[in-house]
C-alpha cells in the first residue's frame, strides 16, 4: 500500500475516535437533568411584616429585608418568612404577595421560588453548554479529518515520476 494510502487510512480512523468523543459528550449533555419543578397551588397572601437585619458580618451598616407573608389555608391563618435577605426591600407591609404550597407542605413566597428556578434554569443550561459545543467542535474535526483522509486516499500522483 502506498504511504498516502497509509497516512489516509490514519486520518480516517483518528477522525473515527473525534467523532465518537464527540457525539458521546452531546449524549452526555443531553443527559444532564434539568430543575425539578414540582406541582404546587398558588394562595394570594400579604406582606405582614418586614424582618430587617444587618447584612452580614462585616457589613454592619447595610441593612438586609426579609418580607413575612400572612396567608389563609385551609381556614387557618399561616405565615411563611422570606428563606433570603436582600437589600433593598423586595416589598413593603401591606403589599399583596402570592404563596406557593407543595404537596409535602412546604410554602414559599412565590417570587422567592420563581428566582430560585430561574437560578436553577441558569446553571443547568451553562452545565450543558461547554459538553455541548466541546461536542459538536469534535464532530466538525472528526468531518475534516474525514475528508482529508479521502483525499489523501484517492489522490493521484501527477508529477510523472515513479513511487
Amino acid at each position: 500500500m502506498a504511504q498516502t494510502t497509509m497516512f489516509g487510512l490514519l486520518a480516517i480512523a483518528l477522525s473515527l475516535a473525534l467523532g465518537a468523543g464527540g457525539a458521546g459528550l452531546l449524549r452526555h449533555a443531553a443527559a444532564i437533568p434539568g430543575p425539578i419543578e414540582p406541582a404546587h397551588r398558588t394562595i394570594d397572601g400579604e406582606v405582614i411584616e418586614v424582618i430587617t437585619q444587618a447584612c452580614g458580618y462585616t457589613n454592619r451598616r447595610w441593612m438586609c429585608f426579609r418580607p413575612v407573608v400572612g396567608y389563609m389555608d385551609g381556614g387557618r391563618a399561616r405565615q411563611v418568612v422570606a428563606r433570603t435577605a436582600t437589600h433593598p426591600s423586595p416589598s413593603k407591609k401591606g403589599d399583596a404577595a402570592g404563596v406557593f404550597i407543595f404537596a409535602d407542605g412546604t410554602a414559599w413566597i412565590a417570587s422567592e421560588w420563581q428566582w430560585r428556578q430561574d437560578v436553577r434554569r441558569r446553571e443547568h443550561a451553562s452545565a450543558r453548554r461547554t459538553p455541548t459545543v466541546i461536542g459538536w467542535v469534535l464532530i466538525g474535526c472528526a468531518g475534516f479529518g474525514t475528508l482529508l483522509g479521502l483525499g489523501l486516499i484517492f489522490w493521484i500522483d501527477r508529477s510523472g515520476e515513479p513511487a
